[in-house]
């Protein structure tokens, strides 16, 4: 969860008009197989990266 905040957190000011997103896809295992942020005009999504 704290990566995923971190990555919202870079996003800061790039995001608009979205809110600044960070997402982390984790195994079962809990190995991050995924990251992202919402991108600069809110375009892809931090959930679609």
């Amino acid at each position: 969860m704290a990566r995923a905040i971190a990555l919202g957190e870079d996003a800061r000011g790039q995001s608009a008009p979205n809110p600044n997103v960070g997402c982390v896809i984790v195994s079962a295992s809990g190995r991050m197989i995924g990251k992202g942020a919402t991108a600069a005009g809110g375009r892809p999504h931090a959930e679609a990266i």
